[in-house]
C-alpha cells in the first residue's frame, strides 16, 4: 500500500482531454476567480475536538475580481475552495486503513462521477514546483468558505492560475453540484 497507487488511480482515470492545459501563471492577474493561493486561512472541523480550527491551506479563489476590495459594501470577503493535495489525501487514507475505498473513490472522482469533489491534475513542470500540486489535488465543494481580503495582502501567495479551460470545467462542476434539482421536493406554500 503506497500513496503512489492512489495517485496513479486518479491520473489513469482522469477524464480531461488536456490535463497539462489546466494551469498558467498568475503573474499580472488581480485577486479573483481562478487564482490558486497558498497560505489561505480556512476553517477545518476537528472531529476529535468537535469544533472548527483555522488552518492554512492551498485554495482556489471563486469570487470574481470585480467583487473584491473595491471599497464598496460587501467587497471585503472572498469565496475560496480549499485544495487537498492528492498525496496528503492518499497518506491519510492509508493511515486510516481505507486504502481500497480510496482507490475506488479517486477513480470515480477523476472520472467526474462524484458531484461534490473536483479533481486537479498535477501542475506542469514548466511552471516550476507548485507546492501541494506536484501530484494533483482534490477540492471538496462542500468546503467552500469565505475569507477576508486582508489575508491576501498579508501572508497568502499566488501560486498559479487556472487556464480558461480549467475554469470552464470548474464552473460546470459548481453548477452541477449546487444547482441540480433537489431529490426531495420542498413544500409549496402558494
Amino acid at each position: 500500500m503506497s500513496p503512489e497507487k492512489i495517485i496513479e488511480a486518479g491520473l489513469e482515470n482522469f477524464d480531461a482531454v488536456a490535463p497539462g492545459a489546466y494551469y498558467g501563471s498568475a503573474a499580472g492577474l488581480s485577486l479573483g476567480a481562478g487564482l490558486i493561493y497558498a497560505g489561505i486561512q480556512v476553517p477545518f472541523f476537528d472531529t476529535a475536538e468537535r469544533r472548527f480550527e483555522i488552518i492554512e491551506s492551498l485554495a482556489l479563489v471563486i469570487t470574481n475580481e470585480c467583487d473584491v476590495a473595491n471599497e464598496r459594501a460587501f467587497d471585503d470577503h472572498v469565496l475560496v475552495c480549499p485544495i487537498i493535495p492528492l498525496r496528503q489525501y492518499a497518506e491519510s487514507a492509508i493511515a486510516s486503513k481505507e486504502y481500497d475505498h480510496a482507490i475506488n473513490l479517486i477513480k470515480e472522482i477523476a472520472l467526474n462521477r462524484v458531484n461534490r469533489v473536483f479533481f486537479l491534475p498535477p501542475a506542469p513542470k514548466l511552471l516550476g514546483e507548485i507546492e501541494g500540486l506536484t501530484d494533483g489535488g482534490l477540492m471538496n465543494l462542500n468546503m467552500i468558505t469565505a475569507t477576508h481580503v486582508d489575508l491576501f495582502k498579508h501572508g497568502a501567495r499566488p501560486l498559479c492560475a487556472f487556464s480558461a479551460y480549467a475554469q470552464g470545467r470548474f464552473d460546470r462542476k459548481l453548477e452541477q453540484h449546487l444547482l441540480r434539482p433537489k431529490t426531495e421536493l420542498l413544500p409549496r406554500t402558494r
